[in-house]
């Protein structure tokens, strides 16, 4: 079953929770490329939601600040708690963001060229370019490497439900 962390929001409770698609491209492909095509692995994970990012958000109320996507190398066991990946190794801005009704979603694409030689599996999206700033959500699942012979796309969601 999955968790879902709540939080209270003018006296109304809310219900957070997430989910990660990763899909990996075999080959050096565009963004408007992959759009078209099939990914040659999927891999979904449940997302952890932290309570750093949703107290930014009860404060500034815009998910779309969180806008850089970090790839580590650990996997820990997520936490509520959590404020930073365990071992993070690789930092981008992300590539499309909206907001779909109560679905905040970010998609990060990695092409050929970026993020190699590593072997990730923690992420999470954070609201700022350099090291540090707040997290909003942690996630660990299967890994993946890293190379010049692929191309990535990373899908997060983000889902508020009232309670």
């Amino acid at each position: 079953m999955e968790e879902e962390n709540e939080f209270i929001v003018n006296k109304e409770k809310v219900g957070i929770n997430g989910e990660v698609k990763i899909n990996i491209y075999n080959g050096d492909y565009s963004w408007d490329e992959v759009m078209l095509i099939e990914p040659d692995r999927v891999i979904e994970a449940r997302n952890t939601c932290v309570n750093s990012g949703m107290r930014y958000l009860i404060q500034s109320g815009d998910a779309k600040d969180f806008n850089y996507l970090a790839l580590g190398t650990s996997s820990p066991t997520c936490a509520s708690t959590d404020t930073t990946l365990t071992s993070e190794e690789y930092r981008k801005v992300v590539t499309d963001q909206n907001v779909t009704g109560q679905i905040y979603k970010a998609t990060t694409f990695l092409a050929a060229g970026d993020g190699n030689g590593q072997s990730y599996n923690e992420l999470g999206l954070i609201n700022s370019a350099s090291p540090g700033g707040i997290l909003l959500d942690h996630s660990t699942f299967t890994q993946f490497a890293k190379d010049a012979t692929k191309t990535v796309t990373i899908e997060v969601d983000v889902t508020f439900t009232p309670g």
